[in-house]
């Protein structure tokens, strides 16, 4: 994964290991300390998920509920085997597996901004402490506003909602090839300069 050139590689690393480790340390406890919880919505998405199991694929169907979390369910279902013991935990697998999508996904985000940042003067992301406090951040969000306790599709939807952020930055980032082979414009016109594109020369 690219670092950003505005912090050293040695504290760039360690931030970033360090993190991962922690945050992904928390998730994994979450999903498990609340592998039987199960919230009212869940209920709902658990019985849609039996469309991949059953093959009554219409049960996906529906003007309420978003058919690509119940889909993922089903698929853990299947592969973990379904049972009223194993039902509920399958649930919480496909968070576990959000969560670390969500999570890749702001770490690509974070690379965009971490180089934007670099190109800016005094910002307070370009040092490590900056680095520090966006996956304090991610993580404290993360966890507390979205856990894995909830039976909902919010961690796919933030997922979606940092590659999307990712999508808007890199333009910005790095500029299209033709903005960038354009010849520069000479800051001063002096008179050798309009003489040297006059049309009567």
């Amino acid at each position: 994964m690219q670092q950003s050139d505005s912090l050293p590689a040695g504290p760039t690393r360690t931030i970033r290991v360090v993190a991962r480790v922690v945050i992904l340390a928390i998730a994994v406890f979450q999903a498990w300390a609340q592998r039987y919880a199960v919230s009212p919505d869940g209920i709902s998405y658990l019985d849609m998920s039996d469309a991949v199991v059953t093959g009554d694929w219409s049960r996906l169907v529906n003007l309420y509920w978003s058919p690509l979390y119940p889909a993922l369910i089903g698929v853990a279902r299947a592969v973990i085997g379904s049972s009223p013991a194993r039902d509920f935990p399958a649930i919480h697998l496909v968070n576990l597996a959000s969560f670390i999508a969500m999570f890749v996904a702001f770490e690509y985000m974070l690379i965009s901004i971490l180089d934007i940042a670099a190109r800016t003067r005094r910002s307070i992301l370009s040092g490590p402490w900056g680095l520090v406090g966006a996956y304090t951040l991610f993580g404290f969000f993360a966890l507390t506003m979205v856990p894995q306790e909830l039976s909902t599709p919010d961690l796919l939807s933030g997922a979606t909602m940092f590659v999307v952020s990712s999508a808007v930055l890199v333009p910005i980032m790095r500029p299209p090839t033709f903005v960038a082979k354009l010849p520069p414009v000479p800051r001063k016109c002096s008179g050798n300069t309009f003489g040297r594109y006059s049309p009567n020369t």
